[in-house]
């Protein structure tokens, strides 16, 4: 049986290369009205897309990270609304780790009454995500409920790297964000941050 194949064919980049080599100035004026066009006709079509898929994450409260680690959190959540799920699923992954990692990192940790030094813990950040997660439930830096939820984005992550049966990306990537904004907000919210919000009233006024 012939494998069935698809083409992939970036319109506007092809036109803007048109655009970039052309010497003919009518035409290139003809060129750039049609990448104009094109450009607004499909991110008008993209805009309710991208809201549709916005009031589906949970809502993120004021959290207090390394900036590393934001910017990897603001990527998974600009490839959610974009509908990069593939990508959504593996930067859950990747934070779900660095998590730990920060755990480990700030946190004092005692096993059998010894405190871990910086030597140790980088053994620890050498194991496996699984193996890391079970330590800091163990020793109490983990809840059950944030070690639950990081558990279930480590191995749906796995499931996707070893792939042994049919996935749903759209589902799986909307279940993990989620999951992680939750366990962000808990483990990294910044208590003072509230007093930044306006609040308003149903009737649309602000509360005083």
């Amino acid at each position: 049986m012939t494998e069935k194949k698809s083409i992939y064919f970036n319109y506007v980049s092809n036109l803007l290369r048109q655009l970039k080599d052309g010497e003919n100035q009518k035409a290139k004026e003809k060129i750039k009205l049609e990448v104009q066009k094109h450009l607004v006709t499909e991110y008008s079509k993209s805009a309710d897309f991208i809201v549709n898929r916005m009031i589906k994450l949970k809502a993120v409260n004021f959290i207090k990270i390394p900036v590393d680690f934001m910017d990897k959190f603001k990527e998974c959540i600009s490839c959610y609304v974009n509908g990069f799920d593939l990508s959504v699923i593996t930067l859950c992954g990747l934070i779900g780790e660095q998590v730990t990692f920060e755990l480990l990192k700030t946190s004092e940790i005692a096993i059998n009454g010894q405190l871990l030094d910086n030597r140790r813990k980088q053994g620890f950040m050498l194991k496996t995500q699984e193996n890391r997660l079970k330590l800091l439930e163990k020793v109490g830096i983990l809840d059950p409920e944030p070690y639950g939820k990081l558990d279930q984005i480590r191995i749906k992550r796995n499931q996707y790297i070893h792939p042994t049966k049919i996935l749903n990306p759209e589902k799986d990537s909307l279940d993990m964000i989620n999951l992680l904004i939750s366990v962000i907000c808990k483990l990294f919210e910044e208590k003072d941050g509230a007093k930044h919000f306006i609040k308003i009233n149903q009737d649309g006024s602000r509360i005083r």
